[in-house]
């Protein structure tokens, strides 16, 4: 890991910043020395020019797509007070968990049999007013009412060339809630591509070999304007000469608007996502009161290297589905509550897309003529017969006989 030192330099404290949008834990690594004054703003738009041809040497990043079933490592959590798994790494998204409020809402509370099958997490605050309208689309309805067709049409209007992934259900009888979540943090300047393996260690002491991408150790001195766009929100690194910190909370980019990412290296490790966003928020405060001299945009020979992600989880979220199945005022069929999640964080930014379904079902209808039953036959378009039976026992019927394979 790269040497890493911090000058005693005191930074103007920034404007409040707005609510999380994203909040990935990741390895980081950075330093600051006081250096000499840097080189003439003529040289920034060279540099930022270097920055994006040297970044593309090690080319494309390849989807990694896959179901959680199949993942040994990595949870999907339908809330931010889900307790994260010992030894794996947590997803959440807003989506799932807006639509379930839907489901809450246009349903009603529902009402567990006893004992239940399963305990949902308590609900996040968030909230449809965390994104832009234009982010986020959300509908419900009955599925006999046409939700479906509203669905694809409102879809191709707002996001052209997204596929809804939704199709009507065989049973034209139940409910579906739906909602699909779309948001991106361009970095300004991109960043370099780290040209060697990085190592990454996990919570049990693994080593793995990553593809990463920052301001690189060999970048001494060079790319300023692309270090000025990087903001330290807070460091524990506090005396001088103390070159790697263990606790840290960068924004990549701070100029990023509407939406920001922040990435935040934390020394215990939370029990939920939850508790990892508040310790976030309180050590930003606190920094943001006792920081002086401490600083807050990278200098010449800062370092910064953050893993490259690019992946598409698919989640049944289980528990739901038992839940609804088990609710005694659903007599529900087939139930669903799943999520598409696609995420990629790479030189030049975050991308983020989800889709969320959850459909319930009534029990498809049996037609079985098990009880007393008529029988008429008509001339086709009337209703006067010319025969009529009513059925009251089985005395006339076929004994079934498990021996008899005849047709």
């Amino acid at each position: 890991m790269a040497s890493v030192r911090f000058s005693n330099r005191t930074d103007r404290n920034p404007a409040n910043l707005p609510l999380f949008v994203l909040l990935v834990v990741l390895v980081v690594t950075f330093s600051a020395e006081n250096l000499p004054a840097g080189k003439a703003k003529q040289a920034s738009k060279l540099e930022n020019l270097l920055s994006r041809r040297e970044g593309s040497a090690p080319g494309a990043l390849i989807l990694q797509e896959a179901a959680t079933t199949a993942l040994a490592c990595t949870s999907v959590l339908p809330s931010l007070e889900s307790k994260i798994p010992d030894g794996k790494s947590a997803v959440w998204c807003a989506g799932f968990e807006l639509a379930w409020k839907r489901v809450e809402a246009d349903i009603g509370p529902f009402t567990i049999s006893e004992p239940p099958i399963c305990e949902l997490p308590s609900p996040s605050e968030v909230s449809e007013t965390d994104l832009l309208p234009e982010s986020l689309y959300l509908n419900s309805g009955s599925i006999e009412d046409g939700i479906v067709a509203r669905i694809m049409q409102d879809m191709k209007l707002k996001f052209p060339g997204i596929d809804p992934a939704i199709a009507c259900p065989e049973n034209p009888f139940g409910y579906l809630s739906y909602s699909f979540l779309s948001a991106n943090v361009p970095f300004a300047i991109s960043f370099n591509d780290h040209e060697r393996a990085f190592v990454f260690t996990d919570s049990s002491g693994k080593r793995s070999d990553v593809s990463a991408f920052g301001i690189r150790p060999y970048d001494y001195g060079r790319f300023r304007s692309l270090r000025r766009q990087v903001q330290i929100l807070y460091t524990n690194c506090r005396a001088r000469g103390n070159t790697k910190p263990l606790e840290f909370i960068i924004d990549p980019c701070a100029s990023s608007n509407p939406y920001r990412l922040l990435l935040a290296r934390l020394v215990r490790r939370p029990q939920t996502l939850s508790e990892a966003i508040s310790s976030v928020k309180s050590l930003m405060d606190r920094y943001n009161l006792q920081r002086q001299g401490m600083p807050v945009h990278f200098d010449d020979e800062d370092e910064l290297l953050i893993p490259s992600m690019y992946w598409q989880l698919h989640h049944r979220f289980t528990a739901f589905e038992k839940v609804m199945s088990q609710a005694r005022h659903m007599n529900a069929g087939n139930v669903e509550a799943s999520e598409h999640i696609r995420f990629k964080l790479d030189r030049s930014g975050a991308a983020l897309s989800t889709t969320t379904r959850i459909i319930l079902t009534g029990p498809s209808p049996t037609y079985f003529f098990d009880r007393p039953y008529l029988i008429l036959i008509t001339k086709r378009a009337r209703l006067r017969p010319f025969f009529a039976m009513w059925v009251d026992n089985a005395e006339l019927m076929q004994k079934f006989n498990p021996g008899d394979t005849s047709p």
